[in-house]
C-alpha cells in the first residue's frame, strides 16, 4: 500500500510530512516511509513541517522517526494539530520547534506491553520495558527541563487525576 506522506509544494522550498494515524507495522505511519521522505526533502534543501495527529503506536517505530528528525539538518517545525499521544508524543519531543494547536493535546504515559511465556521470558520482557521507560523519560526530561524522576512519576499522577504540565514546556 502506497502512503501519501509528503506533499511538496511546487515553486517553494517547503514540504509537509503528515503523521496522521497509527505508528508502526499495524498502522499507516511507517518509519521507513517517513525517513525516506525526510531524506529526500532534506537533500532538496526544503523546510519541513511535520504535522501530527496520532493516538500513538509502536514505540520502536516512533523512536526511529524521532532519531531521523533529530539527526536531520533540515529546518523542521513540529505541529500538533490535534493529538500527539503515546508514541506520537515521543516524536514531538525530538528537539525541534513544536507548535500545539490551542485545542491540541499531548499525552504521555508509562510504557505498556503484554507478555506471555516462561517466567524467564516475562522477566526479559519486563527488563526491556524498564529500559524503554528510562529512554522515554530521558527524552521528555531533556525536552522539558524537568527531572527524569518527574516523568517516571507522571503516570501515577495521571491515574490520580493530577496531570502533568510538561506539555506546556514543549512549546
Amino acid at each position: 500500500m502506497e502512503h501519501r506522506i509528503v506533499d511538496i509544494i511546487d515553486g517553494t522550498d517547503e514540504c509537509c510530512i503528515m503523521l496522521y494515524g497509527d505508528i508502526g507495522d499495524w498502522g499507516s505511519i511507517q518509519p521507513e516511509d517517513i525517513v525516506k521522505k525526510l531524506m529526500t526533502a532534506e537533500s532538496e534543501g526544503r523546510r519541513i513541517d511535520v504535522r501530527i495527529n496520532s493516538v500513538g503506536g509502536e514505540v520502536y517505530a516512533a523512536l526511529a522517526i524521532f532519531n531521523a528528525l533529530r539527526a536531520s539538518r533540515a529546518d523542521i517545525t513540529i505541529y500538533i494539530d490535534c493529538l500527539a499521544a503515546s508514541a506520537a508524543s515521543v516524536i514531538a519531543g525530538c528537539g525541534r520547534r513544536v507548535k500545539i494547536a490551542s485545542n491540541g493535546r499531548l499525552m504521555i504515559h508509562s510504557v505498556r506491553g503484554y507478555a506471555e511465556g516462561t517466567v524467564e521470558e516475562i522477566r526479559n520482557h519486563v527488563a526491556e520495558m524498564e529500559q524503554l521507560e528510562a529512554i522515554l523519560c530521558d527524552i521528555y526530561a531533556q525536552r522539558t527541563g524537568q527531572s527524569t524522576e518527574q516523568h517516571v512519576s507522571y503516570d501515577v499522577g495521571l491515574r490520580q487525576g493530577t496531570g502533568n504540565p510538561a506539555h506546556k514546556k514543549l512549546r
